[in-house]
């Protein structure tokens, strides 16, 4: 990404979290850990309309002209993960801490700084494993985005500022995902009813035409048996 006067968009930043820990003790799965992250979070931000920045060591940003797409982005990549963890061992899963803020960013040599990106990091910073955390102002602009899959944690001092802060809620977002599972449940329920009903009809559609060429073929040779009788009569 070429560098960028500063401006005012918002800012995802994410980590491994307790990586220093991780990668003191098990340098192989914190690489591989984080190699994951990376994936995915660039899959994402290209799906939501982001742009990825040079990851400052185990620390990625992005930046999103949207706040929306920006929540939505966060939201997505920890609903990635935890699916991703189901059922692995507690050595393969990848946990992440998240942090989303609006504010000013530049970009110097790849590197991105500002108001945006402290916020973001510090808002990062104040969670563990699962967190997702944005400020209020995002929240103010994403409401429509994220519903109530985030709860109010009052006001916080961050980076030198208080701001009202949110973090994603574990019970309101697993509510969010069971209604949009069983939403994918019955839409599947419908597609295969439909595909049943199909079934159903092309079967009722052959027999009626069996039922036709039956009652054809009973038709032409009751015609010629009377055709004979008359003959022998004769």
């Amino acid at each position: 990404m070429a560098d960028f006067e500063a401006r005012i968009v918002a800012v995802l930043s994410a980590d491994i979290a307790a990586y220093a820990t991780l990668e003191r003790d098990a340098l192989p799965q914190a690489e591989r850990a984080l190699a994951q992250l990376k994936d995915a979070l660039a899959v994402l931000t290209t799906k939501h309309n982001g742009t990825l920045a040079e990851a400052y060591g185990a620390i990625l940003r992005a930046t999103f002209v949207s706040a929306a797409d920006a929540v939505s982005c966060a939201v997505a990549l920890q609903d990635t993960l935890d699916e991703r963890n189901k059922g692995l061992p507690e050595g393969d899963q990848v946990d992440t801490r998240t942090g989303v803020a609006l504010g000013t960013v530049a970009q110097r040599e790849g590197v991105l700084t500002g108001a945006g990106v402290e916020q973001a990091d510090a808002l990062r910073q104040m969670g563990e494993a699962g967190d997702v955390f944005i400020s209020g102002a995002v929240f103010e602009q994403a409401r429509a985005v994220v519903g109530t899959t985030f709860a109010a944690e009052g006001v916080r001092t961050v980076a030198d500022q208080e701001i009202a802060v949110y973090v994603l809620d574990p019970a309101r977002a697993s509510r969010q995902q069971e209604k949009r599972q069983w939403q994918s449940r019955w839409e599947q329920h419908q597609h295969a009813w439909g595909k049943h009903r199909e079934r159903h009809y092309d079967r009722m559609r052959r027999r009626f035409e069996r039922e036709n060429e039956r009652d054809g073929r009973h038709a032409r040779h009751g015609g010629r048996s009377e055709e004979h009788t008359s003959e022998l009569q004769s």
